[in-house]
């Protein structure tokens, strides 16, 4: 018995030209179709990562504007008589606090200079700490709702995002700015967002 292809056979030419055409048809769909597939591929993911960055953005806001809306309810309700009092004040920012903990790191209030009156919870290093140079308590002096720069707490020594909101008296000249610190970290800011 003869194993060896014959060469000459009209058959074997066939099955070889055949198999050349098989191959020749398989190289030419894959270079053919590469292109079109690898740009539905991306088109795919591109959908996919905009719908991600859509969903991410929109758990974002609604964080912030949560404690937004908590900050100017807070503000709204603080007595200015305690202004002068930190302690009564302190005992206050508590209770509002423990009602409703959006902000991890607590309240805290400062003066027209940007001293710490009070804050809840109490951080040691936080009493008496001046935050004149920061940027929301200066936009917060002229008036206006802030939502700082995400910066490391001066207290904290953690990445915070610091929202302020003016506290203004009875003819509407802001006498203090009342800040609410959330931990970029925390479980409850940013719950979508992962940052390991």
């Amino acid at each position: 018995m003869n194993l060896r292809p014959n060469f000459n056979s009209i058959t074997t030419r066939l099955i070889l030209l055949g198999l050349a055409f098989l191959i020749a048809g398989a190289l030419g769909r894959i270079f053919l179709l590469a292109d079109y597939l690898r740009k539905d591929v991306s088109e795919l993911i591109s959908a996919q990562l905009l719908t991600i960055a859509n969903y991410v953005a929109q758990d974002i806001d609604r964080d912030i504007v949560l404690r937004r809306e908590l900050l100017a309810r807070v503000a709204s309700k603080i007595p200015p008589a305690l202004l002068h009092n930190p302690k009564q004040l302190q005992a206050w920012l508590g209770e509002r606090h423990d009602m409703n903990p959006l902000f991890s790191l607590g309240f805290f209030v400062l003066d027209s200079s940007g001293i710490v009156l009070a804050d809840y919870p109490v951080l040691p290093e936080r009493a008496g700490k001046s935050y004149a140079d920061r940027d929301y308590l200066q936009q917060a002096m002229k008036g206006e709702p802030v939502i700082g720069r995400p910066v490391i707490g001066q207290a904290s020594n953690v990445p915070v995002l610091p929202m302020a909101m003016p506290l203004r008296d009875g003819t509407g000249k802001v006498q203090a700015v009342l800040v609410g610190i959330s931990e970029l970290y925390s479980p409850n800011f940013i719950s979508s967002v992962r940052f390991n």
